[in-house]
């Protein structure tokens, strides 16, 4: 009987194996389930089941050994019906079958049979083909959708792009991580197509919207429930006198207890009829029931009377209801979106706002992308706390004896659950709620109660404060992220419109090249392309030598045209007297070169044919029909000269008023076209390049300054044609692209003007040398009562340092009305804190930049970064959504910049800690708050303030006389330097239109480098003395030598007879002299923003970014222009400008190479010394 039993135990065993399928080619037949969505999509599948087929079960077995093992053949047969397949399964183990046909398709011959395990495979083919005809459906859709944007370029593609790279990320068959139910990923696909959204995708979304919650810092307690709360409280409604006892229901009991308790707020949806989902929202605060319908509909009775039922029963009070703002539906399936919608708007206002209904499409797609990327961060990293934030302890379990017991927050609800007990006493629920629970210790009795440590044991629950500052992080970084997407975009935008363009440059180019074949085979053209010239006829060649008039005035017209030279050589023969030099034959007026167009001969016809071409006025048109219409007098014509009489700023195109008023005056030259135009005028292509790419930048909407524009010119000519920057002229001076020359060309070359920002200029009070005369004896009286050294006396300034000089202006064609700029509304600055002591001596830089965390600082990788760290500087967010300075960053600039400074001063001087210093500042209203003076006098108490005067720190404050225009100039030409550098290291790897790098977060490491080459500038003893010195009030200026001088201190024994007022507010020590109040509004409260700053200055009113900063501080140390080299001027604003030869575009002669010496007999030639290449033209 034993071996009976085996050996039946054997045949069973060789049977299943016979039904199963083979495992050496399964891989082969089936898709393997860690295949990704869009592989899956890839992998072929047998064709669906035929409409009429075969049914009977009997038909498809046979007792026949197989004669079919070909797997590729058996990928070609459709799968029988369902129905089949069930009963075939049961039929294969009961009747002797050996082999399977296929009755159902005619692709295989009946003596063909198929082995049994295709049963199985069948089996789960069946179920594998509607999960991949989803996905094809839903990817058959995303491809439309990517069709149309690339048609229409709706913004869209960097989604689209996400969501494309995403199907390659989620697998066809694994499981959604991070949410409530554990689905399959092929419920998404209803997020591609128009499919309704069932319960498996609303509480995907609600479980996100509910994070959102969690993570929100405000004091608002919110549940956001799951779909079967309604279903749930429907049943509970259905058995009232149960309600209260029955333990299932336990959990809808303790979220209406929490909900009372806390003043909180219920959102979930609700399924209408089973087709149709709408919003509620129950509002404990207000009781308000906020319904929301996106058919229009008002709420049901029996779900209203249901919500007021099961609220009354937890509040005491009924409930009104009210509506709840929701988007129209416009469709048959959009009311699951549309009402988590208008739930998310509700209780998140600053994070959603309502759907459009035109967008539905994609923003199911967004959510989709939403969905997935939670999936694969929560299968990345488990959440060890739910949806709680965990911190690492850095302290040891055990440290400490005691375990700390941290309960809940109330205000963070915990995750939807249905627990089975009932976690709440069985009593009446219109009770007061219990306190929240408090920190509690463990007695010593419960030591011990953990004998083994677990990983949770290291970790501690976040604060509120942590879950803020992380979410703080978040927001930077992703601010970042934006930045560096948009910039993105960008480039992509850009590139793609300079390719289109090369793409019409190129058919442009066939078509003449086509029509230049045609004309060289109809013999107008010669083989090599040229124009064939036709023959003069005989009676034109006889009439032109006869005609003596038609000669003078062909080999003369720009004379003709300028009568009033003939006029005037004439009257000068009238009134020659025989006295004087007499005029060499060399020095005889020269011929006319340019012609006076806009006389009434030449403007009439001009004028006639203007109105014969069309309103266009198309220069070429005109230029062809004139010299057409008299080829002597317009020979010499041409169109870019027309061109420039032509006013195309406004929609109907008329000529220019300063034309129009020189035809009516009769006289005048007739245009400034001619010419030497500059260095660059004999080299036209490398103007052409220059120009195409300050036109690519503007229309990606990158800022173009004049450093913007200097660096593309620069770095174009040193790729292209080095050897202009190494022409000397006869001044000696070589092509730097000085601000004047740029200026001329953006005006000329490109025909762009500035569009202006807005600038406030400070306003100097009209008794400005009495406030500053009092405040100099203010400060020459506490240095002498406080001995206090020239080492212990710093003045501090704030500046405001733009990443782009010129961001909020920029060079765009002239009578543009819009113009968009990059960043605008990025807060793309920050506060640089200058201090300088009256020795010489620069402190350590304070950078503050916008933002929470450090998220927002510049990255330790940056240049010159660990250069900074090593001099003092300090890097640090101001903890606002402004950049300036507030009381704790200024706390920080003290504690650990000013103060220190001090003390190794005294602790230098051998003087003791009680010894009192001075800070010089300006009234701004952080400064002169009685909340920071306050601090001050607790904390530093021998630091004494002294305010500079308001609407003075132009003439009275050291850092503004001295230091700030060094400062700026410095971070100009770094800027300038990085633009160069990152200009020709794209065109060296072959990029021919390079774009600007301008996220946020590249050029605010860049600024790191800025402020090394600053402080590295700017630290020159001789120039911070002359700063103090520079603050002049009459016959005082602010020096320590000044401040200490004989003179000074007389002036100050007699104020007790010349103003003993004045001396009696000295010596009562009161509160700093004529200090504005809180609610006074003074000149450096109206601090710059990214809406309002001062870079309008940076181009027009500042010194020239080619002046070396050696020659700067060279000049303020020293004024007078005897000091400047003469290439170099000052304006009427006292800022340098260049004025040599090779910066002037109507100068382009240049210096031979040849050295010429003279003899020592006469007078001799200038001698002329070879060029000479310097490797570093291209920072200036």
């Amino acid at each position: 009987m034993a071996t009976l039993s085996h050996t039946q135990q054997l045949m069973e065993t060789l049977a299943e194996d016979l039904l199963s399928i083979p495992p050496d080619i399964q891989d082969h037949i089936l898709p393997r389930r860690t295949l990704s969505v869009a592989e899956f999509l890839k992998f072929p599948l047998p064709p669906p089941t035929p409409r009429h087929t075969v049914t009977d079960v009997d038909l498809y077995l046979s007792s026949f050994h197989p004669t079919v093992t070909c797997t590729d053949k058996i990928l070609d047969i459709p799968i029988p019906p369902t129905t089949v397949l069930l009963n075939l399964t049961k039929s294969v183990k009961t009747h002797d079958t050996n082999s399977i046909l296929c009755p159902h398709t005619s692709e295989l011959q009946e003596e063909q049979r198929l082995p049994l395990w295709i049963v199985d495979y069948w089996t789960q083919i069946s179920a594998i083909q509607p999960v991949q005809q989803k996905w094809k459906c839903a990817a058959k859709n995303l491809q439309e959708l990517e069709n149309v944007e690339d048609k229409e370029h709706s913004g869209n593609r960097k989604t689209l792009s996400e969501i494309r790279d995403m199907l390659h990320w989620i697998g066809w068959a694994e499981k959604i991580n991070g949410f409530p139910a554990s689905i399959s990923t092929v419920f998404l696909t209803p997020y591609f197509t128009k499919q309704w959204l069932t319960d498996e995708q609303e509480n995907q979304m609600l479980h996100l919207l509910e994070k959102d919650v969690r993570a929100d810092i405000s004091n608002n307690y919110i549940e956001v429930l799951p779909t079967y709360f309604t279903e749930s409280l429907t049943a509970a409604y259905q058995s009232p006198e149960t309600y209260p006892t029955d333990p299932p229901k336990a959990w809808i009991r303790k979220k209406g207890h929490d909900l009372q308790s806390n003043s909180g707020i219920l959102a979930t949806l609700a399924n209408i009829n089973g087709n149709h989902w709408v919003a509620v929202v129950l509002d404990f605060r207000s009781a308000e029931i906020h319904y929301g319908d996106s058919m229009g509909g008002s709420i049901r009775k029996k779900l209203e009377d249901m919500l007021m039922w099961w609220t009354y029963q937890h509040t005491g009070r009924h409930f009104t209801t009210s509506y709840l703002p929701i988007s129209r539906q416009k469709d048959g399936y959009s009311c699951g979106i549309l009402s988590w919608s208008a739930l998310a708007t509700y209780v998140l206002p600053t994070q959603y706002t309502l759907m459009k209904t035109d967008q539905l499409t994609m923003e199911r797609l967004k959510m989709f992308l939403v969905v997935t990327k939670h999936h694969i961060s929560e299968s990345v990293v488990a959440d060890t706390e739910g949806s709680e934030h965990a911190f690492l302890n850095t302290e040891s379990a055990e440290s400490d004896g005691e375990i700390e017991i941290l309960p809940r927050d109330p205000k963070k609800p915990a995750h939807n659950q249905c627990p089975t007990t009932d976690p709440e006493p069985a009593t009446a629920l219109l009770v007061e709620p219990a306190p929240p629970p408090t920190l509690l210790q463990s007695s010593s009795s419960s030591q011990g109660f953990r004998k083994s440590h677990v990983i949770t044991d290291y970790f501690k629950r976040g604060t509120q404060k942590d879950v803020k500052e992380y979410w703080q992080r978040v927001e930077e970084e992703a601010a970042v992220r934006k930045s560096e997407e948009d910039a993105m975009e960008r480039d992509y935008a850009a590139t793609k419109k300079q390719k289109e363009r090369e793409m019409v440059r190129e058919r442009v180019q066939k078509h003449r090249a086509k029509k230049k074949e045609e004309d060289i085979k109809n013999g107008t053209r010669n083989p090599d392309g040229t124009k064939v010239k036709q023959k003069i006829s005989e009676v034109e060649l006889v009439d032109d030598s006869a005609d003596s008039m038609l000669k003078r005035i062909k080999g003369n017209v720009a004379e003709i045209t300028r009568h009033e030279r003939h006029t005037k050589e004439i009257l000068k023969q009238k009134t020659k007297r025989p006295q004087g030099r007499k005029p060499k034959p060399e020095n005889a007026a020269r011929p006319a070169t340019y012609h006076d167009w806009l006389t009434p001969l030449c403007w009439s016809h001009i004028s006639i044919v203007a109105k014969q071409v069309g309103p266009r006025m198309s220069s070429t048109d005109i230029v062809r029909v004139l010299k057409q219409r008299d080829p002597v007098i317009f020979e010499k014509l041409s169109r870019s000269t027309v061109d420039g009489w032509i006013d195309r700023s406004g929609e109907v195109l008329c000529w220019k008023k300063e034309v129009r008023l020189r035809v009516e005056s009769g006289k005048g030259p007739g245009h400034d076209k001619g010419g030497a135009r500059g260095i660059l005028s004999a080299h036209p292509e490398v103007v052409e390049t220059i120009k195409s790419r300050l036109l690519f930048l503007r229309e990606r909407g990158s800022p173009i300054s004049l450093i913007t524009a200097r660096a593309t010119l620069v770095s174009t000519i040193l790729h292209m044609k080095p050897e202009i920057l190494e022409i000397k002229f006869k001044d000696g001076t070589s092509f730097r692209a000085s601000d004047a020359f740029m200026r001329k060309f953006l005006h000329s070359a490109m025909a762009w003007s500035l569009r202006k920002g807005t600038h406030v200029a400070q306003k100097m009070p009209k008794n400005w040398e009495d406030i500053c005369e009092k405040s100099f004896f203010c400060k020459a009286f506490i240095i002498k009562e406080n001995d206090i050294p020239v080492d212990l006396y710093v003045n501090s300034d704030q500046t405001q340092v733009v990443y782009a000089p010129g961001n909020r202006m920029t060079w765009t064609p002239a009578g543009t009305s819009q113009v968009a700029i990059v960043g605008i509304e990025e807060k793309r600055a920050f506060t640089l804190m200058v201090s300088v002591c009256a020795n010489g001596t620069l402190l350590p830089f304070q950078a503050i930049y916008v933002g929470l965390t450090k998220v927002s600082l510049p990255a330790p990788t940056a240049t010159n970064y660990d250069d900074c760290i090593k001099a003092g500087f300090l890097f640090e967010v101001s903890g606002t959504k402004t950049y300036w300075s507030n009381q704790s960053t200024m706390r920080n600039f003290v504690n650990k910049i000013l103060a220190p400074y001090f003390d190794k001063k005294k602790e230098e001087l051998g003087l003791p800690s009680t010894q009192k210093s001075l800070w010089q500042i300006d009234v701004w209203s952080v400064h002169r708050s009685e909340e920071f003076r306050s601090w001050m006098r607790k904390m530093h108490p021998t630091i004494i303030i002294d305010f500079i005067p308001g609407g003075c720190t132009g003439v009275h404050q050291p850092c503004d006389v001295g230091i700030q225009r060094p400062l700026k100039l410095s971070m100009r030409r770094s800027y300038h330097e990085d633009i160069v550098s990152e200009f020709l290291t794209e065109l060296d790897n072959g990029n021919p239109a390079p774009a600007l790098k301008d996220a946020l977060g590249v050029v605010r490491n860049r600024s790191v480098r800025w402020m090394w080459n600053t402080y590295c500038a700017v630290n020159n003893v001789n120039l911070v003395q002359k700063a103090f010195e520079g603050c002049v009030a009459r016959e005082w200026n602010l020096s320590y030598t000044c401040l200490t001088a004989y003179k000074a201190r007389e002036a100050l024994r007699n104020l007790k007879t010349t103003d003993p007022l004045f001396w009696n507010e000295l010596n009562q020590q009161t509160p700093p002299l004529d200090l504005p109040g809180p609610d006074d509004k003074v000149d450096e409260d109206d601090v710059p923003t990214a809406e309002k700053c001062d870079t309008l200055l940076e181009d027009v009113d500042a010194d020239d970014s080619d002046i070396p900063i050696e020659t700067l501080i060279m000049s303020m140390s020293t004024p007078g222009d005897e000091v400047l080299p003469p290439s170099i001027g000052q304006r009427a604003n006292g800022t340098l400008t260049s004025l040599g030869d090779a910066e002037n575009r109507d100068f382009t002669e240049a210096v031979p190479a040849e050295a010429l010496k003279a003899s020592a007999d006469s007078q001799g030639k200038r001698i002329r010394r070879p060029n000479q290449q310097y490797k570093e033209f291209w920072k200036h």
